[in-house]
């Protein structure tokens, strides 16, 4: 939690989030090189056609929210998830 990475089931739910908004891919926690899995086709597409329109944010007060990545103020993200967003702009 102290690098921003929401951890667990209570923060980042079950059926609430897709995996790629949960920040998956900027925590190398997915490959697209890889096999196939359960989900492959929608996190793919997502990935190749940059459809992540929201993300899972840790906020200042512990909380985590999923929020839009347009507009999203900078100041709410990890270094990791500002580097991340910037290197796939």
């Amino acid at each position: 939690r102290a690098l921003g990475v929401p951890e667990g089931v209570a923060e980042i739910g079950s059926d609430r989030n897709l995996w790629l908004e949960c920040n998956a891919d900027l925590l190398n926690g997915v490959s697209f090189a890889k096999g196939c899995y359960v989900g492959q086709e929608n996190t793919a597409r997502m990935n190749w056609r940059a459809k992540v329109n929201r993300r899972l944010v840790m906020l200042p007060d512990g909380t985590v929210e999923r929020r839009q990545v347009d507009g999203l103020d900078p100041a709410l993200m990890s270094g990791w998830m500002r580097d991340g967003l910037a290197e796939k702009a």
